[in-house]
């Protein structure tokens, strides 16, 4: 007979203490719950039973017992291993016998920084915003009880074990594609993690900032994060459980990313007429036009984020541009990402007409513009991973939607036009690298990419 169950067979009385206990241990896990990045049913169901062993945990630790025992609770010594340009951290428990610790993250960054998001992720925004490549972020993670873990980080270009306020900890620093002429222009970047490990806790710290913030400049922030033991949750800092925070991509092998990889285009409502029927309505390509200069266009429709003056010479005539081609190794013996060709390329302005008539709108009487997928010979979708283009020209290339569009609504409504009676005219126009208009599919309904994609074929 185990030890619970002679607990139970004694008809022992649990005392108000174990209740609140017990009552403790269930709310813990529900906000933890809460907190995870990520929900499964497997895990909801672990739960249930945490909640079981908690309230067994804490009726075996009622006084009037011969065999109370202190709880165990998993602390880790941490160990580092580099193989090229991969680091291995594995941190190790030791059992050690004390009760479960809260921790309490504070810091004084300065007036340079202010708080752009706060929870158990903590993100600081440098005082000339993102695009100043300066931001830096932090989260604390609570190890599980598990014997081990490990954490590996790939294509590390520096990785340097040092101590921060007393604590072990790891720098590294990322490659991001080697042999780029892009990699300086690109501040805004994730290049630099720090790993504060809190042996005596069980929670380590990930740290990580943008291109432009200096090792120097990352490390002395890092040393201003104050760690204080408090005495309850409702007092602690937010933290996500191992298990079940997200990896961010440095700490994904190369199959995981799935770098370089062509997915296959779902042809399942696929159309080369240019008029469908499709959300309520129809809607009608009227034109398809391959253009070389801007001058026969509207300048101030076109998109605000960034300068688009840059893609065109002052004659209005696109200008070309130098486009990287890109090979992928393991991230451990070969570079996760390096620049094997350059190829001089001539960018189109895909200028398309769309009619729409009695469609339903998407909400307040509004229609958002059509997505553009990029397709091979094959109907392969073009992985925009294979290429590395000039920061300004791989926003606008690379995510599909126009840069011009004459119906804006402008501002951050400029995907959106206003319907009459459930129609509209849309001018719109796609910046296009000229080997890849063979291969254009306007995706009408799900550029939001909830449903499955509604095509309209305008290869040229």
């Amino acid at each position: 007979m185990s030890k619970i169950d002679d607990i139970f067979n004694k008809n022992v009385e649990i005392p108000d203490i174990v209740i609140k206990k017990a009552n403790l241990a269930f709310n813990q896990i529900k906000e933890e719950d809460f907190n995870m990045k990520k929900h499964s049913i497997i895990k909801k169901k672990t739960n249930i039973w945490k909640v079981s062993a908690a309230v067994c945990a804490v009726t075996i630790l009622i006084p009037t017992v011969a065999f109370a025992s202190t709880k165990i609770y998993q602390y880790y010594n941490t160990s580092v291993s580099k193989e090229d340009k991969k680091v291995e951290m594995v941190l190790e428990g030791n059992n050690t016998e004390a009760g479960n610790k809260y921790i309490k993250l504070s810091a004084d960054f300065g007036q340079d920084y202010s708080i752009c998001k706060e929870g158990a992720l903590m993100h600081y925004e440098y005082v000339e915003g993102f695009e100043a490549g300066r931001n830096f972020w932090y989260e604390l993670i609570k190890l599980d009880n598990e014997e081990m873990h490990n954490i590996s980080t790939y294509d590390n270009e520096t990785v340097e074990e040092l101590k921060i306020n007393g604590r072990k900890a790891v720098y590294c620093k990322k490659n991001y594609i080697e042999g780029s002429r892009y990699e300086t222009e690109n501040g805004t970047i994730k290049d630099k993690t720090l790993y504060i490990f809190l042996e005596d806790c069980g929670y380590f710290i990930r740290m990580t900032s943008q291109k432009n913030l200096s090792k120097e400049e990352f490390i002395a922030l890092a040393e201003k994060i104050q760690i204080t033991e408090v005495d309850s949750k409702e007092n602690a800092s937010q933290y996500f459980m191992y298990s079940d925070a997200l990896k961010p991509d440095w700490e994904l092998g190369a199959d995981d990313l799935g770098l370089g990889v062509k997915e296959e285009v779902d042809l399942s409502n696929y159309h080369d007429d240019s008029t469908i029927d499709t959300c309520g309505g129809t809607v009608t390509v009227e034109s398809v036009e391959i253009l070389d200069s801007v001058n026969d266009l509207d300048l101030s429709c076109f998109i605000e984020e960034v300068e688009m003056n840059q893609f065109w010479d002052e004659e209005g005539n696109l200008k070309a541009y130098d486009r990287e081609v890109l090979e992928f190794g393991n991230g451990i013996d070969s570079p996760y990402c390096k620049v094997v060709d350059t190829v001089t390329i001539n960018p189109k302005l895909v200028y398309v007409t769309l009619r729409y008539e009695g469609v339903e709108a998407l909400f307040d009487n509004v229609l958002q513009v059509p997505k553009l997928d990029l397709v091979d010979g094959e109907k392969m979708y073009v992985a925009g991973t294979n290429y590395n283009r000039p920061k300004d020209m791989d926003k606008i290339v690379c995510n599909g939607f126009p840069c011009y569009f004459e119906e804006t609504k402008g501002g951050e409504s400029f995907y959106f036009a206003d319907l009459n009676d459930g129609s509209v005219t849309m001018h719109i126009g796609y910046l296009v690298d000229e080997d890849m208009v063979g291969g254009m599919l306007l995706d009408i309904e799900s550029w939001d990419g909830m449903n499955a994609p509604v095509y309209i074929d305008i290869s040229q």
